[in-house]
């Protein structure tokens, strides 16, 4: 689900943050006390790493949502904010996100990633990847079978896969986006003489109540959106047709930032990585931490029902990836399937599209999971 979210500063892409401090000065201060002595530091190994001083702690990061993908990202905001970074998190929708990244009004971009790869396959550098946001988390869900009428004679269809939904209706988000993207390609490699009823209904949560009410018959939903309507589907009419992550090893949300920014700024990279990187490994260890983080940022989840469902499925499936998510395999296995789905030209290579430098060096620091 892709919901608004309260607690993080939340402003439109064109808002100024404005800061304004004002003290007052005794006429006669009284001596100030006499400090007790510093801790020493701890001591450390030898040459151990270490990361960087971030250069600035003010970032403005845009994201298409607030909502259980993006919820690492959320925490991690929260936490550095209050060391003393002052971050802006800016809803901006899936298109407006990256072009923000393209053009600098924003420092990171949170998913979107067959909108950033456009712009890369424009030939455009102003962006590169650096991790992933979240494991592929889509799964398509839609009723068991629709009434049809074969020759005049009114029969039942099936709808158990992908493939049985020629001139039936699937809802997308876009045709732009991963919700179309994986339906599609997964058509065209298994049964391409199949044409389903593209039908367009923008939101994950959206498209979950137009499932409710039979307004359509299928759609890409959001793994946590599909969860959810098993556990509200309590007369057994829909089904999971296909959880995505299980077919395809494709990256759908991967984190972009402006190359500017991240040439200029790479300590404050690779410290908000470092950060992400310890909040998803907490929630994946956990259930019960996942939870509770979720129902921080995301109220609107207490008292759900498919709640522990959601906590435990991501939990399991290690879904906020502990590592970043961006082996290089992975990452041309990624270029590979947007090329065969339209989205890029072959020519793109791994270098063209991510910094995997950042990880890297952030894994050598902290450690991998």
């Amino acid at each position: 689900m892709r919901r608004m979210h309260p607690r993080v500063v939340v402003a439109m892409a064109t808002a100024a943050l404005i800061l304004a401090a004002c003290g007052t000065e005794s006429a006669d201060p009284a001596p100030a006390p006499t400090p007790a002595p510093a801790p020493a530091p701890a001591p450390t190994e030898p040459g151990e790493p270490t990361l960087p001083e971030p250069e600035t702690k003010q970032v403005i990061v845009g994201a298409s949502g607030s909502g259980i993908s993006q919820l690492a990202w959320i925490e991690a905001i929260e936490r550095l904010n209050a060391q003393g970074w002052e971050i802006q998190y800016v809803e901006a929708g899936s298109n407006l996100n990256q072009q923000g990244v393209d053009s600098g009004q924003f420092d990171f971009g949170l998913g979107s990633t067959p909108a950033a790869l456009r712009i890369l396959n424009e030939g455009r550098r102003t962006l590169t990847h650096i991790m992933d946001l979240v494991e592929l988390d889509w799964a398509a869900y839609g009723v068991k079978s629709v009434e049809v009428e074969v020759d005049g004679v009114a029969t039942t269809k099936s709808l158990d896969s992908l493939c049985d939904f020629d001139g039936e209706q699937f809802a997308v988000h876009s045709f732009s986006s991963i919700t179309y993207v994986l339906p599609a390609y997964f058509v065209s490699s298994n049964c391409f003489t199949v044409k389903p009823d593209w039908l367009i209904v923008p939101g994950s949560d959206n498209r979950l109540v137009a499932l409710l009410n039979g307004d359509i018959l299928a759609s890409t939903l959001e793994l946590a959106d599909a969860i959810a309507l098993e556990a509200e589907d309590t007369e057994g009419r829909f089904q999971r047709i296909i959880t995505f992550a299980d077919s395809v090893n494709v990256i759908g949300s991967a984190v972009s930032v402006n190359a500017d920014f991240a040439a200029t700024n790479p300590g404050t990279v690779m410290n908000m990585m470092a950060e992400v990187l310890l909040v998803s490994r907490e929630m994946n260890a956990s259930p019960a931490e996942f939870k509770t983080i979720m129902l921080k940022h995301l109220p609107e989840y207490e008292g759900f029902a498919g709640l522990d469902e959601i906590a435990e499925e991501y939990a399991e499936r290690q879904m906020l990836s502990s590592n970043g998510g961006f082996a290089v395999e992975k990452i041309e296995e990624s270029l590979r399937f947007y090329s065969q789905s339209g989205i890029v030209g072959p020519e793109l290579t791994v270098d063209d599209v991510a910094d995997r430098s950042f990880l890297e060096q952030v894994l050598e620091i902290i450690g991998e999971a």
